[in-house]
């Protein structure tokens, strides 16, 4: 089988970010917000990811489909980027984020918020992120949402190719702070 290959960008990196220039980290991008605007480039200050770098594609070689697990997600939340023409970087990050913004399912509400002390904390995350919102009430009309149920781990740290299976990865998060 040959070597799957991640684009820069999306490479996991143990390091935690640092402000400014930093080579070993080069997206910086929290998940609660939409990639698009939301993305910086660590590896040039002040400079946003390009529209090219964006639609590069996210594998090489290329693969058609990208499945993302990780271990905070239930089992049942697999993460899908596709592209007849090869995922691209975009894919991935579009799909990372249209995955973990859904809602949550009743029988995913049941599972996760049985427990006490996680059901309290996704409750404050969902409460801070309503009163953030410009349009409070709409927000907290759609529930709770599974990027709620990340608490404070949202920070992208990237991606791992398991190495068995070149077009599935291993999406990692940090926590802020």
């Amino acid at each position: 089988m040959m070597t799957t290959n991640l684009h820069h960008l999306l490479q996991y990196s143990q390091h935690p970010p640092v402000s400014g220039y930093d080579h070993t980290r080069p997206l910086y991008w929290d998940i609660r917000h939409p990639p698009t605007g939301f993305l910086r480039n660590m590896t040039i200050p002040n400079q946003p990811i390009s529209d090219i770098e964006l639609g590069m594609h996210a594998t090489w070689p290329s693969v058609n489909v990208l499945r993302i697990t990780t271990d905070l997600l239930q089992p049942d939340w697999i993460i899908e980027a596709r592209n007849a023409l090869g995922v691209t970087v975009r894919d991935v990050l579009e799909a990372i984020y249209s995955t973990l913004h859904s809602p949550l399912t009743l029988s995913e509400r049941q599972q996760i918020l049985d427990q006490t002390k996680q059901q309290e904390r996704i409750t404050q995350v969902f409460n801070a992120r309503c009163a953030a919102s410009m349009f409070p009430n709409e927000t907290r009309s759609n529930g709770i949402l599974r990027i709620d149920c990340f608490l404070q781990h949202t920070l992208f740290a990237g991606l791992s190719v398991i190495t068995w299976n070149g077009d599935e990865c291993v999406l990692s998060l940090r926590r802020h702070g």
